[in-house]
């Protein structure tokens, strides 16, 4: 599959004629698509690396590139995969996207008119767009286009990001109390901090069950994180710590290093010497390290949006959130950022009809939210 197009438009306020072409291929592994994704503030998500570990979990990828007579200036990376009932088409999503080099509305539509050949050709019959952050000069295009706002997530909505511009002593006095009085505990009790390998994946998933297990989640294979290291690792855009006490690994996480942000993509603790505080520890080594590699941003990728409106109007959290990971996140005094919300697409008006009767109930369902965990992480 590879398809290009050129186009001539003449802008109204201009008066003169721009010219672009669209290229839609499956390469998985596009430098130039990786490195305007990069500099734009794409995030990895949209990247050929990201594209390529997915593989694993049976997701293929295709992308949408728009030029001008030089260079790119937008495009999405699209992932689908075929539904789990046969003959029945594909479902699709395109993570932190599209993204713009300097949005124009000419661009998008054409990007819109291409997506739409796309999903006939792919027989999708569901899509969800979550657009990346900073990108809603578009975001209220979509109601007229068939999209409708979705309240399926395949990124996060709200997340925690501490600003590396700051000097350590400034991020240390942002941080709760407790957060600084744990991580200076775990210091004082020997906890140390070693940077993992590929051969240090099999302790990292390990701990990772046992996170899963004690939390009720589902979580990637082994193969996964091993496809996702080799993938991300020759342009060492990927980082493994563990903690350890006495010569036991107590907890890990693995960190993804992007453009101007290193991201908390996963992070697994075995669940015991709780009151050796690694987790806050294991955090603040990452933040240092980040810091040092002259990255700007450490992103948390994700808290609940209740959690962030009750951080936001200064309202303690309820019961609820007294231990989990939500309140860890926000007791590093980053800040509370919001990404634009996803949009979905039926293209089939059948369907569509099928689907908006069946979600007014199916998402409140337990079994229905597992589901669609395990559609993420298989």
């Amino acid at each position: 599959m590879k398809l290009s197009n050129k186009f001539e438009i003449t802008l109204p306020e201009q008066k003169e004629k721009k010219q672009y072409s669209v290229a839609i291929s499956p390469d998985v592994n596009s430098e130039d698509w990786d490195k305007f994704v990069s500099i734009e503030g794409g995030n990895h998500v949209q990247s050929s690396h990201w594209a390529r570990a997915k593989t694993v979990q049976n997701w293929k990828s295709v992308t949408i590139v728009l030029k001008d007579t030089r260079e790119i200036i937008a495009g999405a990376q699209m992932l689908y995969r075929s539904l789990p009932i046969k003959f029945t088409g594909s479902t699709a999503y395109i993570p932190k996207g599209p993204i713009f080099k300097d949005f124009r509305s000419e661009q998008f539509i054409l990007l819109m008119q291409e997506l739409e050949k796309l999903l006939k050709l792919l027989r999708v019959r569901h899509l969800i767009v979550q657009p990346p952050l900073c990108q809603y000069d578009y975001t209220d295009k979509f109601f007229g286009l068939g999209f409708c706002e979705s309240r399926i997530s395949f990124a996060s909505v709200s997340t925690v990001v501490v600003d590396l511009k700051l000097e350590l002593d400034e991020i240390l006095s942002r941080m709760k109390q407790k957060t600084r009085y744990n991580l200076k505990k775990a210091e004082r009790q020997g906890i140390t901090v070693r940077e993992g390998n590929i051969k240090d994946l099999k302790t990292f998933h390990r701990l990772l069950l046992s996170t899963a297990a004690r939390q009720n989640f589902s979580t990637e294979s082994e193969e996964f994180f091993l496809k996702l290291w080799n993938c991300f690792m020759p342009t060492k855009n990927i980082k493994l710590f563990i903690t350890q006490y006495r010569g036991v690994d107590l907890s890990a996480i693995l960190l993804i290093a992007f453009g101007d942000t290193v991201i908390y993509k996963r992070g697994a603790w075995f669940g015991k010497m709780k009151n050796l505080k690694p987790n806050e520890f294991i955090h603040w080594t990452a933040i240092k390290w980040a810091k040092s590699q002259g990255f700007r941003y450490y992103d948390f990728e994700g808290i609940d949006p209740k959690a962030a409106n009750l951080a936001m109007d200064g309202k303690p959290l309820p019961e609820s959130y007294r231990s989990n990971t939500h309140r860890f996140k926000l007791g590093f005094g980053g800040d509370l950022v919001w990404n634009p919300k996803p949009y979905e697409y039926i293209p089939n008006w059948s369907y569509r009809v099928i689907y908006q009767f069946a979600s007014l109930f199916m998402h409140e369902n337990s079994t229905i939210k597992k589901l669609l965990n395990w559609m993420r992480t298989r």
